[in-house]
C-alpha cells in the first residue's frame, strides 16, 4: 500500500462529497460500507498521467443517471433524457476527476486528464496499481467508484 493512500483516499471521497453537495443540493452523499456491489448502469474510465498514473472508474446504476438528469434538465421527457444519460454519466466523470485533480494537487501530485471512455476495460491496472474502491448513496441513488493508481517513484 502506497504510503499516500489514506491521503488519496480522503481526496477522492471529498471530491465526490463536493460535486454532490454544489452541483446537485445533496450534503447527504456519504460513502457506505454495507453494499458491496451497485447494479449496472453507465460505467465511464478515464485515464490520468503524471505524478499519479493510473485509471478512475466511476459506476453510475441507471436509478441514479436518471435521477441525474431529470435534476439537471428537468424539461427532458421520455426519449430525448435517455438520450443525454451518456453525455451527464461523462459529464459525471469530468467533475469528479477534475475535482480529485484539484485536490490531488494539495499533496504534491500533478495531473493531466484524458477525455472520459465509456466500457468496462481496465487496460489491465487491476493487477499492478493500487486500488481506492468506494460506494456512495446519494440523493439519487447509488454511485460506484474506483481509483487505480500508481505513484510515481523519485
Amino acid at each position: 500500500m502506497s504510503v499516500n493512500y489514506r491521503k488519496i483516499s480522503h481526496c477522492l471521497e471529498r471530491s465526490v462529497r463536493h460535486i454532490f453537495s454544489s452541483l446537485f443540493d445533496d450534503p447527504t452523499a456519504d460513502e457506505i460500507f454495507d453494499v458491496n456491489t451497485i447494479p449496472a448502469g453507465h460505467t465511464v474510465l478515464i485515464e490520468m498521467d503524471g505524478t499519479l498514473k493510473g485509471l478512475l472508474r466511476i459506476r453510475i446504476p441507471q436509478k441514479t443517471i436518471s435521477a441525474i438528469a431529470k435534476k439537471m434538465d428537468p424539461n427532458a421527457k421520455g426519449k430525448k433524457a435517455k438520450e443525454r444519460e451518456e453525455d451527464i454519466a461523462g459529464e459525471m466523470g469530468n467533475l469528479i476527476a477534475g475535482t480529485l485533480t484539484n485536490q490531488l494537487q494539495f499533496i504534491g501530485h500533478s495531473i493531466r486528464l484524458f477525455p472520459p471512455e465509456f466500457g468496462e476495460d481496465l487496460i489491465g491496472l487491476t493487477t499492478f496499481y493500487e486500488n481506492v474502491s468506494m460506494i456512495f448513496n446519494t440523493a439519487y441513488g447509488y454511485l460506484g467508484i474506483d481509483l487505480f493508481y500508481r505513484e510515481k517513484e523519485d
